[in-house]
């Protein structure tokens, strides 16, 4: 019957004469070593496909994984359309959005957030784990928000409650000093994907978002 070469050989050292019991020892640990080796190995490699699935499905698919923008930090999409970034080699969804850096401030308590400025038409793969809100109720011009759970139970509020958003890195000079731009907004309501996002992120209509930021008219954060 066929064998490999390198089977035949290893089967042919471990059954050694009974005589040479210290070179069948021998043989026999370091089959064994190799043995839980690979195991471990396995084990490992298991491990971590695991984590870099769940990685991916918690945390990569809900947030940006790139923003193409100008050196100032935002752009005119009429001026670059969403085809000069869809051009680019593995681009599979292009959409304008506008992002920072926050302050939020409720009756109850402080806490650091990212906001994300989103239009209620563009897909968002936050809209699958909204509770008790909409992705359309983020119209322009009456300030809403949606937190993630997380955040929310931080700061203490629910939907309908209001919350003070400020932007420490859009503040403007007055007579006392620096002051953060800032806005109240409205609670729409929550979003729970089940992430480590639930507790910083959170979701407003874009052009609240852009004006927030002190950007020009129309503009966003970039692509």
């Amino acid at each position: 019957m066929y064998q490999p070469v390198v089977l035949y050989i290893g089967l042919r050292y471990m059954r050694r004469r009974a005589s040479d019991r210290f070179g069948r020892f021998v043989s026999w640990l370091s089959t064994i070593g190799i043995t839980l080796g690979v195991m471990a190995m396995v084990t490992v490699l298991s491990v971590m496909n695991g984590f870099e699935r769940e990685l991916e499905s918690n945390i990569l698919r809900l947030i940006p994984q790139a923003l193409l923008t100008t050196p100032k930090g935002r752009l005119d999409p009429k001026r670059i359309p969403a085809s000069v970034p869809d051009a680019l080699a593995g681009v599979m969804c292009v959409a304008p959005l506008t992002i920072g850096d926050i302050v939020l401030q409720s009756a109850h308590s402080v806490a650091m957030g990212v906001m994300l400025g989103v239009n209620p038409g563009d897909p968002e793969p936050l809209s699958h784990y909204l509770l008790e809100a909409r992705q359309d109720d983020l119209v322009s011009g009456q300030y809403r928000v949606i937190l993630g759970d997380e955040l929310a139970a931080s700061l203490g509020v629910k939907r309908g409650d209001a919350v003070r958003l400020m932007v420490p890195g859009a503040s403007q000079f007055t007579p006392i000093g620096h002051i953060p731009s800032q806005r109240l907004f409205t609670v729409a309501g929550t979003f729970a994907a089940n992430s480590e996002i639930d507790g910083y992120q959170l979701l407003v209509n874009q052009q609240d978002a852009s004006r927030l930021m002190r950007y020009p008219a129309g503009y966003v954060s970039g692509w």
